[in-house]
């Protein structure tokens, strides 16, 4: 078993599934469906999970067996070796639009960026990673591989942020970021606009509550600025009792005046007024 055998059998696969449907039709289908059920782990979703059966119902039973092979091809060529092994097999296939500009990067240049922007971080500070036109996910998944080679674990450490606005693109860095275990959360939108049409996150992200932890330090490095911030303050009010004097009484409030101007329906009564006043 081997990286390029594992491509050479999906493919394959992909062909005898595509009896009565063309290549390109079951390859996307299959990274969707992959998608939509890898989402599922981290929130369930009834639109969702429609949108699975709308899609697997288009094939037959026998069809249908074909996709969970696929899948286990997928998760073979990662135990492998590292790689964008979808992304691939879509530009090898020639399923790329050039209408969107989808030329994806090799995975050997995607390795060289990779170690030269990772840092050595700080033990347990988790690193954060985000490709605004993520393509198949190669240069996340060369960055996962280069903190994995740098003995540090990017299940754990690691939340990538990405987007594209093809749906394709979103559904198979969603299926290789899943298999491998990357927490990440995947937009689909124009990451120039800010326009999003739809957010999953990969199991690993919910497994390892990697937001929350994030959020958590954050807040940790935030906390000195915070209480510096705070000494600042007491430092100015060198005389908080003269400063509570000197705090001017309640805005006096002209009772009559509201009532005029509400004759029907006053809530107050007079003796309620009165009391307000006191």
């Amino acid at each position: 078993m081997n990286y390029e055998q594992c491509k050479k059998d999906f493919i394959k696969l992909m062909e005898k599934a595509s009896g009565r449907h063309n290549t390109y039709k079951v390859f996307t289908d299959f990274c969707l469906m992959s998608a939509l059920a890898f989402a599922q782990v981290s929130h369930f979703d009834e639109e969702r999970e429609k949108r699975y059966l709308e899609i697997i119902g288009q094939y037959t039973k026998e069809e249908q067996a074909f996709f969970p092979q696929m899948l286990a091809e997928v998760t073979k060529a990662f135990e492998c070796k590292w790689g964008d092994f979808l992304g691939e097999i879509y530009m090898d296939c020639g399923f790329g639009s050039s209408n969107q500009g989808q030329f994806f990067t090799p995975y050997s240049v995607c390795k060289c960026m990779a170690q030269m922007t990772t840092p050595n971080p700080e033990k347990d500070k988790i690193i954060t990673v985000s490709d605004c036109a993520v393509g198949g996910g190669a240069l996340i998944i060369a960055f996962a591989e280069n903190l994995f080679n740098k003995e540090i674990n990017y299940q754990m450490n690691m939340l990538a942020d990405v987007w594209d606005i093809s749906i394709n693109s979103c559904s198979m860095c969603m299926v290789q970021f899943s298999i491998l275990g990357i927490p990440c959360r995947v937009t689909r939108g124009n990451s120039l606009t800010l326009e999003v049409w739809e957010v999953w996150e990969t199991p690993m992200t919910a497994i390892n509550l990697v937001t929350e932890r994030l959020n958590n330090q954050k807040a940790r490095e935030k906390l000195p600025e915070v209480v510096e911030v705070a000494q600042e303050i007491t430092a100015e009010i060198k005389e908080p009792e003269k400063v509570i004097k000197e705090t001017k009484s309640p805005v006096d409030v002209d009772f009559e005046e509201i009532k005029e101007t509400f004759k029907e329906g006053f809530l107050f009564s007079d003796e309620e007024i009165e009391k307000c006043k006191s």
